[in-house]
């Protein structure tokens, strides 16, 4: 299924917005047999750490703004 149905991207979250957002202090490792075949991804072609564009810019500080502000 398309990335988009298995939840939200947390690695890009947290990851990819060098900490902005949180931290992570622990994870899951998830171990597969050797012997076992495992579905093929489609390669990833896309750059690693693009810079961000003005408007992604813009809207990663509409929701840091809307998570500093206390509720009224």
């Amino acid at each position: 299924g398309p990335r988009r149905a298995v939840g939200p991207d947390l690695v890009a979250l947290f990851v990819g917005c060098h900490g902005r957002f949180g931290t992570i202090r622990r994870v899951w490792l998830r171990v597969h047999r050797v012997s076992v075949k495992r579905p093929d991804a489609a390669p990833f072609a896309a750059p690693r750490d693009a810079a961000m564009t003005e408007g992604e810019a813009r809207l990663l500080d509409a929701i840091a703004r809307e998570l500093t502000t206390p509720s009224r």
